[in-house]
């Protein structure tokens, strides 16, 4: 095929993304892109005549006026056919308003393949250069001008609610993870002082009659004006672990009468909050993944008798396996040594809980032939 070096280079490359080498390719490369792009940069830079500016100001800055007028408008219409939000819809459009790179590349070879004028080549390489030096401004403009006429991007402060309400039980965070816990309290007769620090998901709680109050379970004032000091239970349920770690640690040394059950985020997560004093904790996903599990094995022959058994002596065993890792963390060969054994060891309660189920259903058998 008869095309140029540079772009049989180009498609080859494309060609090559998509396969199987192309991590090998990328670590290849990657010591050579930062002095390559270098390179590109500098010639381009020296390519540019700016003298042409003087000759042709009003021309090339109606042309960098056009340019950014067209893209941003071509720009507004994609992201408004995407659905983006009214502010990502003119931020998004702001920052790509400008010329790219690659549009030196191709006057180049325009240029070369006797499809360009120099002299209008170099009118469109100082165009594209100068509306990639007005982004900043244009930017500063979005920052100074249009933000503070966006309602939704203005950093209003909320204060926190005031809570007249005293409970027996106290839940901070009132998302997916919360709900589940409070609803099962309140099914039982129990009220709860729900928290939390999303003024969306409050706001939606609201259509359903749900009562949450607004606030930053991390300020100790609020606790206190949450009843902390007289509830018996605390139930921390906010899905970020720095900040349930934090507020556990608050409530236990301020408040140590209250129980505090907590959501762990995972295994290390769960360490630490037994380094706090946590009474009780769960970790995220593991019952759901448990009972993924359960239906995994009846799907794969077992009776939901068998298959529950098995995941009832699993999730002991791991439980156990939790708290001997604790007393290992911060030794990384015993913690590794402790995992191994203990899968083993796993292997062989799984398989003794099976043996022992299967005699019990032989013992039932013989009793119901009798």
């Amino acid at each position: 095929i008869n095309i140029s070096p540079a772009l049989g280079a180009f498609m080859i490359g494309v060609i090559l993304a998509d396969s199987e080498y192309r991590h090998q390719l990328e670590s290849d490369l990657e010591p050579f892109k930062g002095l390559l792009l270098g390179l590109f940069f500098i010639s381009v830079g020296m390519s540019i005549e700016f003298s042409v500016f003087l000759t042709n100001a009003w021309s090339i800055i109606g042309l960098v006026l056009g340019l950014a007028t067209l893209k941003f408008a071509v720009l507004f219409g994609l992201a408004t056919i995407f659905k983006f939000h009214i502010a990502d819809r003119l931020l998004f459009a702001t920052l790509l308003a400008q010329g790219g790179e690659f549009a030196f590349v191709l006057f180049q070879f325009a240029l070369g393949a006797g499809a360009l004028d120099p002299g209008m080549a170099s009118i469109l390489n100082v165009t594209v250069a100068l509306s990639m030096i007005i982004t900043p401004i244009l930017l500063i403009v979005f920052d100074r001008i249009v933000v503070p006429r966006l309602p939704s991007l203005q950093s209003v402060e909320r204060e926190d609610d005031d809570i007249s309400v005293r409970n027996r039980v106290i839940v901070l965070g009132y998302g997916r993870f919360g709900q589940i816990v409070t609803r099962l309290l309140t099914a039982q007769g129990y009220e709860a002082t729900l928290i939390d620090h999303d003024p969306e998901q409050i706001e939606l709680m609201k259509k359903f009659d749900a009562k949450v109050f607004y606030g930053d379970a991390r300020r100790l004032d609020l606790l206190k004006s949450a009843g902390a000091d007289k509830a018996e239970l605390m139930v921390i349920s906010i899905h970020s672990p720095e900040i349930v770690s934090e507020i556990s640690r608050m409530v236990r040394e301020n408040f140590p009468h209250i129980r505090v059950l907590a959501r762990a985020r995972d295994r290390n997560h769960a360490h630490d909050l037994m380094d706090i004093g946590v009474h009780e904790f769960e970790r995220d996903t593991f019952h759901s993944a448990l009972q993924l599990g359960i239906k995994a094995l009846v799907t794969l022959g077992y009776t939901e008798a068998k298959a529950k058994r098995l995941a009832n002596a699993f999730a002991k065993h791991d439980v156990e396996m939790l708290h001997e890792a604790y007393e290992l963390r911060g030794d990384d060969e015993a913690m590794i040594g402790h995992v191994k054994t203990a899968r083993q060891l796993l292997a062989q309660v799984m398989q003794a809980d099976i043996d022992e189920l299967d005699a019990d259903q032989a013992v039932d058998k013989n009793k119901d032939n009798k």
